[in-house]
């Protein structure tokens, strides 16, 4: 298992080697290559590699499957009772509400739509 230091200094000398090829990608093509190789290939090969350590456990899906069923319950409430509040269905209006009420986290952003239908 590499130390923390060991990690650090492998980033730091990624990030040299990248500072040190820089001019070697001159050309716009090469750079739009080399984003699509780490991007495409190599990034996700590192999150698959990471996640092979991650020791699952039944117990720990619990809360996904029901965020995910509380989203699908919720998106399903706006689709049929956002008509009853009298949204027109399939408008630009009941799509903005149908993405606002699954996210669980409007936040802020929300208010907005709140005072153009409330208000």
């Amino acid at each position: 298992m590499p130390t923390a230091i060991q990690t650090s200094l492998s980033l730091l000398l990624m990030i040299l080697l990248g500072f040190l090829l820089r001019s070697k990608l001159d050309n716009d093509s090469h750079r739009k290559g080399l984003k699509v190789v780490i991007l495409d290939l190599a990034l996700p090969a590192m999150i698959f590699v990471a996640l092979l350590g991650i020791k699952m456990d039944a117990e720990l899906l619990i809360l996904p499957v029901l965020v995910l069923l509380w989203n699908g319950f919720m998106l399903a409430a706006g689709y049929f009772g956002l008509p009853w509040l009298g949204v027109e269905r399939d408008s630009a209006q009941h799509r903005t509400w149908l993405m606002l009420f699954p996210s669980l986290a409007p936040g802020l952003s929300c208010f907005p739509f709140f005072d153009r239908v409330f208000g």
